[in-house]
């Protein structure tokens, strides 16, 4: 195979590489970790690129919502939290994170399909201005899997965004995602969550469990 960017990658060939890189991240940038941080540095840490005011996720959920500013969206007769709600007051949410324990380490910090280039069976991580080495665990898969989503829901309406969100975020960490029409993004969250499983079983951290997220009122 030439030298091809991972955006340009069909999802089966993609999710081969994907698990890897999720594996990679941990295994080889991060040999040791620290266990530390707070609940406000740890939204901070998540939001502060592409979810926060200079972002461009709010530009398009403020296309997509009838009352951007309202602290709830109603969708199908559901009610959910309005993401750009949460991403402006964290606080109200921090509670539910209060005993949480934090890992940090390294991130690469800026983990799209444009800085990941497959070839042949390897591939390489590019551009590493956005380093951080005080990044929470897990920094550089979210945001990568968050932009695969972003850029392959631009055309999607509210309902087929959710629909979507529900397919890939609803399942437990430990179990596969359901196939559904939007193939690529189901195949990079069940590869991303299989990266992770393997450096935790290597790093003897199997006993870690899933918990039932709290119900937020």
């Amino acid at each position: 195979m030439d030298m091809v960017a991972f955006s340009e990658l069909s999802g089966d060939v993609l999710a081969k590489y994907v698990t890897q890189v999720s594996f990679d991240i941990l295994a080889l940038m991060n040999k040791e970790r620290k266990t530390e941080g707070t609940a406000d540095d740890f939204f901070h840490c998540l939001l502060a690129k592409q979810l926060g005011k200079s972002g461009r996720f709010e530009s398009r959920i403020r296309n997509l919502l009838e009352n951007p500013e309202a602290e709830c969206v109603v969708l199908n007769r559901e009610v959910f939290p309005n993401p750009l709600c949460f991403v402006k007051n964290v606080s109200k949410l921090q509670q539910y994170l209060s005993g949480q324990i934090f890992l940090k380490g390294m991130a690469h910090g800026d983990m799209h399909g444009y800085n990941l280039i497959a070839s042949s069976d390897t591939y390489s991580l590019i551009d590493y201005n956005d380093v951080m080495e005080d990044a929470y665990l897990f920094y550089d898969q979210a945001y990568y899997e968050f932009s695969v989503f972003y850029d392959n829901s631009k055309d999607n309406d509210l309902k087929r965004w959710n629909t979507l969100l529900d397919c890939l975020i609803r399942p437990s960490f430990f179990k596969k995602a359901s196939i559904c029409e939007n193939y690529k993004e189901y195949m990079v969250r069940n590869a991303i969550c299989e990266g992770i499983k393997k450096w935790m079983e290597e790093d003897h951290l199997e006993k870690m469990k899933d918990y039932e997220p709290v119900p937020i009122d």
